[in-house]
């Protein structure tokens, strides 16, 4: 085979294209890299951020507490009388009612698994009851234990020297 500038020069344009193909890709792909990396420590800075935010929160609901406690007991000191109301705890009723949500969830799925677990056992029962309780295949069966029994006399009264199985069997029964 001849290699013509031809022939030469078409196949040079076709590694160009085949490169430039590739290179786009890589271009792309690489666009696509960055970006997603940009997003991520977007994403980070903004979980530091809140993270920030939320311990900030708990700050403030402990100094809210801690304030209240002293509201308390001034009012308790200025108003005797206004000490004998009840206080309403907000938190300690969410976490009450949490807590009466998780037992019921609780409750809730050990009923499931009982009556998963009953189920299961009904299936093993079913599968234990065979079908021997037909008549029809209690004569069978019978027929088949005779033969069976015939066949294994057979077996045994056998005079043939040479069979180890039967040698085996007589051994082990003797």
């Amino acid at each position: 085979m001849l290699i013509t500038k031809e022939s030469s020069t078409r196949l040079a344009a076709e590694r160009k294209r085949a490169t430039d193909d590739l290179s786009d890709h890589v271009g792309s792909v690489l666009r696509e890299l960055n970006s997603v990396r940009t997003e991520t420590k977007q994403l980070l800075d903004q979980r530091r951020q809140l993270e920030v935010y939320l311990q900030a929160l708990r700050t403030e609901l402990e100094a809210l507490r801690a304030e209240k406690v002293e509201l308390m007991a001034f009012k308790a000191q200025m108003q005797p009388e206004a000490a004998a109301e009840p206080q309403v705890d907000l938190v300690v009723r969410a976490r009450s009612a949490a807590a009466n949500i998780a037992h019921e969830n609780r409750r809730a799925l050990d009923a499931k698994q009982a009556a998963v677990r009953k189920r299961a056992a009904e299936r093993r029962a079913a599968k234990r009851k065979t079908d021997l309780d037909d008549p029809e295949v209690e004569h069978e069966f019978k027929a088949r234990s005779k033969n069976d029994e015939d066949a294994f006399k057979a077996f045994l009264q056998a005079d043939v020297d040479h069979d180890k199985s039967r040698e085996w069997f007589l051994s082990q029964h003797n």
